[in-house]
């Protein structure tokens, strides 16, 4: 039974078709592409059964009982094996194998006991490489039945098929006939998930039970580990893996492990070192899998038992939560994703998406572009948003609305000094504590960082943005500047947004730019609400590659005269209805409305430029000319 493996599946089964004439293996709503590459692999061995399980209980007994009983009508194995990916027989071939099984004819009950082993560094894909293994092997096991006894219903294997159980006789005692090569832990962020794990259940065992003894080192070894997160941990967690000892260390004397090259039968690839797996101590704390762990220790223990770097996390109602402030971040480059295509019925999502209330309205020139954003963001779902230039929020307060709804796995960071620039004049200090606290409520997936995007650039990794957003100062060597620094940190499926492409007014230069940048990618663009345009620089961006498999691209020209029409149209009259009413700015003014009256005041500018130097306007002198005369 296999959930989430993608990163040990292919070793493993190389190891079992050396070994098995069969495999049955049953995966549980996988979403790394682990049932993908299953199917995969059955196409070429025949002998392998892929079945899916997509409850979420996880009901493994009653699962594996299911499987064995197919394999007993359709095979004629005769003996069955219960094993998780993880596990590894150290034998030189199958004949090895066979012969220890002959030790255990009579009972019909084999056991190989456990012998727990990590590698020397974490892998992203598992294979042959120097490793440690444990002196002595372990008191657990895993057991393989005859098929007598697989298809006597008095015999039970146990819940981890660590043992067998009669429901006459009780537990069968097992012929131990051999050992298994166990390795628990093959990532950062599995070690963290697994003592997490460890520690709530110990938790709750305490409270229902003050005496038990379920693994109580897991507190100690979790507070080794987040003073120092570093692999070297690893031993303290892998010795005596699964055993009940209670008092056990959080640290293990480097002798109960001896160095070893894993090789094992029919494994052909090497172990590449860690390249995919989250490096970063907030990336694997906030992934997924670890954060609903981590918030359920901190609610049953009370934040005292684990002390968390203070520059990254608040505790919040007993919850903990990442701080908003993302100066001390790093953000890591993002994996390649091998199905990224869109669908009509995606399509047909995203444009339902434009007409959500605008939830967090705030004094801008962008929110005419907003029913598009949330449109894009449903379609693409970027795992990563960064926004150069953010003000009061409007646009980022948006995609964070946005990531919300969709239920997106995102993160999304804005970058500004909320100092303001020439084109803006400076802002009010009650601009950026109005943010804040409307950012509040996405604080476990958004934040920010006070300071120029320059000095921002370092903390992302190449690769590390799927949508980027660049509204900062609008003269044209600022946003070439912007866009050449900010284009390495796109991944493979980027897409970059431009706002104010069509703003002749004063200095703006990014119309100039726009210009010369639009020929060298796909693109979409929209005149609307002073221009906004969205450039597809990643190789693999979804929005390139033709719907449903159609054969016209995505983003032609009459793709995109359609999207002006529908987004110029429902874009004007989302933020006539969001925006507060003019009037109501005029009352009791305060620092805050100053700033948002001021970009008001930038705005009806840019709209007396626009009517100025229109075709209507200049037309119509001659006319304006006479009725002055006339007037005068």
């Amino acid at each position: 039974m296999v959930r989430d493996e993608i990163g040990i599946v292919d070793a493993w089964i190389d190891h079992a078709q050396a070994i098995f004439d069969f495999a049955y293996f049953v995966d549980h709503g996988s979403t790394d592409g682990t049932y993908e590459r299953l199917v995969k692999r059955a196409r070429d061995w025949p002998g392998m059964v892929v079945l899916r399980y997509l409850d979420a209980a996880f009901a493994k007994r009653d699962v594996l009982r299911l499987a064995c009983d197919e394999a007993l009508v359709n095979t004629d194995a005769d003996w069955f094996f219960y094993l998780d990916p993880d596990e590894f027989f150290p034998y030189a071939s199958r004949d090895e194998l066979a012969a220890r099984l002959q030790r255990a004819e009579e009972t019909g009950i084999a056991l190989f006991n456990w012998r727990n082993c990590y590698l020397s560094t974490p892998t992203s894909t598992f294979g042959n490489s120097a490793g440690f293994r444990q002196v002595r092997t372990s008191a657990i096991g895993k057991v393989a039945i005859i098929r007598r006894i697989a298809a006597d219903p008095s015999y039970e294997v146990t819940l981890g098929a660590h043992s067998v159980w009669n429901s006459i006789h009780g537990a069968v005692p097992p012929d131990v006939v051999g050992e298994l090569y166990h390795f628990p832990i093959r990532s950062p962020e599995q070690l963290w998930r697994k003592v997490l794990g460890g520690t709530r259940n110990f938790l709750r065992a305490r409270m229902a039970n003050p005496g038990s003894g379920v693994h109580g080192h897991y507190p100690a070894l979790l507070g080794t580990l987040a003073t120092s997160p570093d692999w070297q941990n690893v031993p303290a967690l892998v010795w005596d893996y699964g055993e009940r000892v209670l008092n056990r260390p959080a640290r293990v004397d480097s002798s109960e492990f001896e160095p070893f090259t894993a090789t094992f039968v029919g494994v052909k690839a090497e172990a590449r070192a860690q390249e995919t797996e989250p490096a970063d101590l907030h990336d694997i704390l906030t992934c997924p899998k670890t954060l609903p762990l981590l918030k359920q220790v901190i609610e049953l223990s009370a934040p005292s038992l684990i002390k968390l770097p203070d520059s990254l996390y608040r505790i919040a109602g007993g919850v903990i939560v990442p701080k908003l402030n993302l100066a001390d971040r790093t953000f890591s480059k993002l994996e390649h994703l091998e199905d990224d295509s869109i669908t009509l019925p995606d399509l047909v999502t995203a444009l339902q998406s434009a007409f959500w209330k605008i939830g967090d309205p705030a004094a801008s020139t962008w929110g005419e572009h907003i029913p598009f954003l949330f449109s894009l963001m449903t379609l693409f779902r970027p795992r990563r948003y960064v926004e150069l230039g953010v003000f009061g929020g409007a646009s980022f307060l948006a995609a964070c609305q946005a990531v919300r709804a969709t239920g997106t796995q995102a993160s999304c960071v804005g970058i500004d000094t909320w100092a303001g620039d020439p084109h803006t004049g400076s802002y009010a200090s009650d601009v950026f504590d109005s943010f804040v606290s409307k950012l509040r409520k996405y604080d476990d997936y958004a934040g920010y960082i006070r300071g120029d995007f320059n000095e921002a650039l370092p903390r992302f990794e190449d690769g590390s943005i799927d949508l980027l957003h660049i509204d900062g100062f609008h003269t044209i060597e600022a946003v070439q500047n912007d866009f050449d620094s900010w284009l390495p940190k796109m991944s493979d499926r980027g897409i970059i947004i431009f706002h104010d492409i069509n703003e002749f007014h004063a200095d703006f230069g990014v119309w100039r730019f726009w210009r010369s940048v639009r020929t060298r990618y796909p693109h979409f663009e929209f005149g609307h609400g002073h221009g906004l345009g969205v450039l597809l620089v990643g190789e693999a961006c979804p929005l390139r590659k033709p719907i449903d498999g159609s054969q016209v691209p995505f983003p032609d020209g009459l793709a995109n005269d359609f999207l002006q029409v529908i987004f110029g149209g429902i874009g004007k009259l989302a933020w006539e209805q969001a925006r507060p009413p003019k009037a109501a700015a005029l009352q009791g003014v305060g620092s805050g409305d100053m700033a948002g009256l001021r970009a008001r005041l930038v705005q009806v500018e840019m709209e007396r430029d626009a009517l100025l130097n229109s075709t209507s306007w200049k037309l119509t002198a001659p006319l304006r000319a006479v009725v002055s005369k006339l007037r005068r």
